[in-house]
């Protein structure tokens, strides 16, 4: 499916966000590293959305479907537009408004990375592709990223099979692609 088609279709999917909460909270373990899904959420908000200065101890998602958002991250202000994203690792001082005749509809996803070693000596153990992600993920740059479109069909993927009654399990696993999806562009 086309970027496109998936803006358009995404509206259709909203009710579907509900049906996510069935994985928030449930951890994904691969080899040492977990992840735990905090939030996946659909947002149409208009103008006098904002939020002031705060940070986070987990990261965060947006992506931006219809509209623009400012968003100010370590003090540094961008637009964010249709089909852009951008990632908060834990810890970026950030803030979100719109002008005055501004909103805008999309997504967002909030997970942390809990390591787990459990006593294995790091130096000789195989790191795990989740783990790598991690990284890459918490050293990104929180500027605006345009989307080729495979972020956005990602996220469709996971709303599709929230419809059609997929297990926990096929749910946690299609949002590790979309984690895959993003940390892409950092790469």
């Amino acid at each position: 499916m086309h970027k496109e088609d998936n803006e358009k279709s995404f509206l259709e999917f909203k009710e579907q966000f509900d049906s996510l909460y069935d994985i928030v909270y449930k951890d994904i373990c691969i080899n040492r590293t977990q992840l735990r899904i905090l939030g996946i959420h659909f947002m149409n908000v208009g103008p006098e959305w904002k939020v002031k200065k705060h940070m986070h101890s987990f990261f965060e998602f947006h992506y931006v479907i219809e509209g623009h958002v400012y968003t100010t991250i370590n003090n540094v202000e961008y637009k964010i537009s249709q089909g852009n994203f951008y990632i908060m690792p834990p810890g970026v001082l950030h803030s979100h408004r719109h002008d005055i005749e501004s909103g805008h509809t999309g997504f967002a996803l909030r997970w942390e990375f809990v390591d787990r070693d459990e006593g294995i000596e790091k130096s000789g153990y195989i790191t795990s592709e989740l783990d790598k992600i991690s990284k890459i993920l918490l050293y990104a740059h929180s500027r605006p990223v345009k989307d080729d479109g495979s972020v956005l069909n990602s996220m469709m993927e996971i709303l599709k099979a929230a419809k059609n009654g997929c297990s926990v399990l096929e749910l946690q696993l299609l949002f590790c692609r979309i984690i895959i999806a993003i940390s892409k562009k950092y790469t």
